[in-house]
């Protein structure tokens, strides 16, 4: 415990010189030790007689190793006859030792020889020489501690250099630890990880992201090394290193760091409008996720050109696709969401409306496309169309898509509501997209549906409303019509039947009593004049 403070707290070496006295020989070890950890060299002919006279081979070793630590020349010949007996018991500890007798010293260059030549015969010693190169600190040794680190067999050799590239900082080292990392594998990223912290400091995240752009292939869930790193980055990790990492870790963890840069307050949108740019498909899609959120009109001119872009890769890759007669690949799976939040960004931001429309129009069918289509539709209802593109939408409302039709007769009806007519003529054979604009009150005139009423086929779609309107009149004159065929006629008696209204019980009781009618239309209007009947006595009740 004095040891420990002595060297790490700058405690009094008081303590340790007085057991360096003592009698008992472990003691006076230990005392010796501390002292030269601490960089005293009171206890060095302690180390050194324990060197050759202590019987624990593992004590001998730690008086070598502490006489490393102290440095001294005294201690310099016999070190170097440890080192250089190749039979010698304490030869690793020796290797390791002397590389601190050549930093500053006129012995180096002697050193570094007899160091290299054990790192050449590898074997233990040759793993401790590689510390003792650390130690020697001379930028020729740094040469050979990285050339082993390069290595790719797990080795004793391979494992020890690469633990030591911590304790340099020179640009070649940080270079290859960074490289080691985006290569290395399951067994060997957790040394390399506390090297390259010990390197770049503990504040630095550019080992983490390595270390993540190495697993960005794994496909499994994350491991208890992958969450540090990736809780690191979230943690300290600017927007620039996110998006750039989007796409470069592990898949499980692209979630979460999508996530972490969406939570941000503000939004990195000035980050998010560079990465826009980028190569990378999904970094692109975070990108313009960011920026549709941020939903910045600024940002109109950045989100234009990007969708331009990438709708000229989408086009390249789908025709390859055609020509291969492929409906997907790899690049198609990337491509195809990041061009759809792309669309949806531009809608948001606004500025693309006239490119949005084309690309509604220029591709049916296309199946491809079809996705892509229906995103453009979704981005356009959130934007103002200029009249040259709102003359488009109308042939929009007999496409082969019930989703593009749709949205075209929404964007119509918001543009004008003189469109009115238009829209409901088209979707009357649309029966859901028909019943929902018709039951929000998109359609107030009633020509559309009183047209509709004379036909079977479209009575469906009419006649809840000519019912919800009480329009007895067109109902009562569309039964009565002898040029309409039979079922046409039996469905404008039904409707009436359902108003239970006074008027249109007339409108029965007149079709009942004409002999010139059908017999099966004069009974169907006596059956409908019943039951509105009884409904009213019902609701009177």
């Amino acid at each position: 415990a004095v040891s420990f403070r002595a060297e790490k707290r700058d405690g009094s070496v008081e303590p340790l010189k007085s057991a360096v006295e003592h009698r008992d020989p472990m003691t006076q070890l230990l005392a010796a030790e501390g002292l030269a950890k601490a960089g005293n060299a009171d206890g060095i002919q302690v180390l050194m007689s324990a060197v050759e006279m202590m019987e624990d081979l593992e004590l001998r070793r730690r008086a070598v190793l502490a006489l490393g630590y102290l440095a001294d020349d005294r201690a310099l010949d016999q070190l170097l006859k440890l080192v250089t007996h190749d039979a010698h018991a304490l030869q690793d500890a020796a290797a390791e030792a002397i590389g601190h007798m050549g930093h500053d010293s006129e012995h180096k260059e002697k050193i570094f020889k007899i160091l290299k030549s054990l790192v050449a015969r590898e074997g233990s010693a040759g793993a401790r020489a590689l510390v003792g190169l650390r130690h020697l600190n001379v930028p020729e040794g740094w040469d050979l501690i990285r050339e082993q680190a390069k290595r790719n067999a797990y080795t004793p050799m391979q494992s020890t250099s690469r633990e030591q590239l911590g304790y340099d900082t020179t640009d070649a080292t940080k270079d290859l630890l960074i490289e080691l990392l985006e290569q290395s594998d399951e067994v060997s990223r957790i040394g390399l990880l506390a090297a390259s912290r010990r390197c770049f400091g503990m504040k630095s995240i550019v080992p983490d992201v390595a270390c993540l752009k190495g697993r960005s292939k794994h496909l499994y869930e994350l491991d208890i090394t992958d969450l540090e790193c990736l809780n690191r980055v979230c943690e300290h990790a600017t927007p620039e290193q996110g998006f750039e990492l989007i796409n470069r870790c592990p898949r499980r963890a692209r979630t979460t760091l999508a996530n972490h840069l969406l939570a941000l307050d503000p939004l990195p949108v000035t980050e998010a409008l560079t990465a826009l740019g980028d190569p990378d498909a999904k970094t692109v899609n975070l990108a313009a996720h960011v920026v549709g959120r941020a939903a910045d009109k600024k940002t109109a001119k950045e989100c234009t050109a990007a969708l331009e872009n990438w709708i000229d890769k989408y086009q390249s890759t789908c025709e390859h696709l055609k020509l291969q007669n492929k409906k997907e690949s790899v690049e198609f799976e990337d491509q195809q969401p990041t061009l759809q939040r792309l669309i949806w960004a531009a809608g948001r931001v606004g500025g693309s409306e006239k490119r949005l429309v084309e690309m509604v129009l220029n591709h049916e069918p296309d199946f491809y496309f079809s996705g892509i289509r229906r995103a453009a539709m979704e981005a356009l209802k959130g934007g103002k169309l200029s009249a040259a593109d709102a003359k488009r939408l109308p042939e929009l409302l007999e496409d082969y898509d019930p989703q593009i039709r749709d949205g075209a007769s929404q964007l119509l009806l918001a543009q004008k509501k003189s469109n009115q007519e238009t829209v409901a003529q088209a979707l009357l054979a649309d029966r859901r997209p028909f019943d929902r604009l018709a039951a929000d009150g998109q359609f107030e005139s009633s020509k559309t549906f009183q047209t509709a009423a004379a036909s079977a086929h479209y009575q469906p779609r009419a006649l809840p409303h000519l019912i919800a309107n009480n329009d007895h009149k067109t109902l009562a004159a569309v039964a009565a019509d002898d040029s309409l065929d039979l079922p046409s006629r039996l469905g404008a008696i039904e409707g009436l039947a359902k108003m239970t209204d006074k008027a249109a019980e007339k409108a029965l009781v007149k079709i009942g009593k004409d002999e010139s009618v059908d017999e099966s239309l004069r009974k169907a209007a006596w059956r409908g004049l019943r039951r509105s009947k009884r409904k009213k006595e019902l609701a009177k009740t």
